[in-house]
């Protein structure tokens, strides 16, 4: 979903010239960026042991009123898949080591060409340990070998 919505996006912005609204100087263009939610851990399978629990209590609480009121969701978020493993199959989620972390945001910035990168490290009911862990990992040992990207 999101190399059409940044294709349709940079087809618009081709058009236009510019961004709508104040133009703001960002490097590498206009800013084109992806959300994603990260687990980083010292493997990837203790990445998947963390993640795959807070992400169910993340879903089941986004869920929760549409499934008790038998209604659809925000456009949004319709295609919010029910577990982590789900959602790394397409790369909304990305768990695992500080290197198989890297490689896959690598390989989406690449693939998207995206310029900036919006990340939640704690979702659900994560222990605060947990995502404070995976964000020092993050910064220590993926964000440097990301920044030449």
């Amino acid at each position: 979903m999101a190399k059409a919505n940044i294709a349709a996006y940079r087809e618009a912005y081709e058009k236009r010239g510019s961004t709508v609204g104040a133009q703001r100087p960002f490097p590498g263009g206009a800013a084109i960026g992806i959300s994603r939610q990260v687990t980083v851990a010292e493997t990837d399978a203790e990445a998947l042991k963390i993640a795959g629990p807070a992400y169910k209590v993340w879903h089941d609480s986004l869920t929760k009123l549409w499934r008790d009121n038998n209604v659809e969701g925000p456009s949004f978020a319709r295609n919010t898949v029910d577990t982590v493993e789900k959602a790394i199959d397409p790369g909304a989620h990305i768990a695992g080591s500080p290197e198989t972390v890297r490689q896959q945001l690598a390989e989406q910035i690449d693939a998207l060409g995206v310029n900036y990168l919006v990340m939640a490290f704690n979702i659900g009911d994560m222990a605060h340990e947990d995502a404070l862990r995976s964000i020092t990992l993050f910064g220590e040992e993926v964000m440097p070998k990301l920044a030449d990207l």
